[in-house]
């Protein structure tokens, strides 16, 4: 996705997929498929799931080692390390890691101060993925980012949900910009940006109107950046888009093409045990852009070959009327 994402023009930054501390330190078979720096390892930060302070911590040494040997050298080898305490899937919230951290203040700072220690943030950043909390709490939520803010964290990407929110509960944006002032690091907003329609909303929430590509770091007015998942997922060209918007031409794209491409990219970077499963996952949100695509994506999801999905969805989009879309 990231370097289908780069050639249709991609973000400012990219974050890995979750990876799991346990994973890098019991040195699993498939952990290299998740280490992958395409395509530009400069602007790619890893993001680090995991339960327990010591296994986290072996887990930045492994990733920072891992790609200062791929480069040669600490030039260029990542962007850095995010931690992540705000996932809220069961299995993982079991284990105590994602947002089970937000429900120990004092060990969650703790081990954002040992990070920081192992790094060298000169040469990497130390950031932490969060959602609100198990409920809104807007104390609890800034002390909980004060005490990270204070451990030396370089900045915050909040996801405005709280743990128990599904997807289909629209984000609580409100609950954003308030913090973001009352902090001194920078704070990156997650939750329901999926296109142009819901960044002009979310502006209009946040209470300032959107300048494309103009939000400093540290600014009163905007938000210190956007992070998109499941909307840049099902709109691939979603940053072509914005950052064409008033200043480049119209052009056209090809839902085809750009399914075919995912395709070729998938088999070239990805173990072939992945290939059905990251597929179905690509089109159960990809298939979401067109307007009647929940059957394409239900029909995808009952296949159990991978090259049938990939013959289906070349017979489907070839005679769509929505084949074209524009960015």
């Amino acid at each position: 996705m990231r370097c289908l994402w780069q050639e249709l023009t991609g973000p400012d930054v990219y974050f890995s997929e979750m990876i799991s501390a346990d994973a890098l330190e019991a040195r699993s078979p498939y952990t290299s498929a998740y280490l992958d720096t395409a395509p530009d390892s400069s602007r790619l930060i890893y993001q680090l799931v995991g339960a327990s302070q010591s296994s986290i911590i072996t887990g930045i040494d492994r990733l920072v080692e891992h790609t200062i040997v791929l480069r040669q050298s600490e030039a260029n080898a990542i962007l850095g390390i995010d931690l992540n305490m705000g996932c809220s899937a069961p299995d993982i919230v079991r284990k105590g890691s994602g947002i089970a951290w937000m429900e120990k203040p004092a060990d969650a700072a703790e081990l954002v101060k040992k990070a920081v220690s192992h790094l060298k943030l000169d040469k990497f950043c130390l950031s932490v993925k969060l959602r609100l909390g198990k409920s809104v709490d807007s104390d609890y939520l800034f002390k909980f980012c004060h005490a990270i803010e204070t451990a030396g964290a370089s900045f915050i990407t909040l996801h405005a949900r709280i743990k128990d929110d599904p997807w289909a509960r629209p984000a609580k944006w409100s609950q954003i910009a308030p913090l973001a002032r009352a902090l001194n690091i920078p704070v990156v907003v997650n939750g329901d940006l999926q296109d142009q329609t819901s960044l002009e909303a979310f502006y209009a929430v946040w209470g300032q109107s959107s300048n494309w590509g103009q939000s400093s770091i540290q600014s009163a007015k905007n938000p210190a950046g956007l992070m998109m998942g499941r909307g840049a997922i099902t709109r691939p060209w979603i940053f072509s888009q914005i950052s064409r918007q008033f200043v480049k031409p119209v052009q056209a794209l090809d839902r085809l093409a750009i399914a075919k491409r995912f395709h070729q990219l998938l088999e070239l970077r990805q173990p072939k045990d992945f290939w059905l499963s990251r597929a179905k996952r690509f089109y159960a949100y990809y298939c979401l852009s067109l307007n009647f695509g929940n059957r394409l994506s239900g029909a995808i999801g009952n296949l159990k070959d991978y090259r049938e999905i990939e013959n289906l969805v070349e017979a489907y989009l070839a005679k769509s009327k929505e084949r074209f879309t524009f960015s």
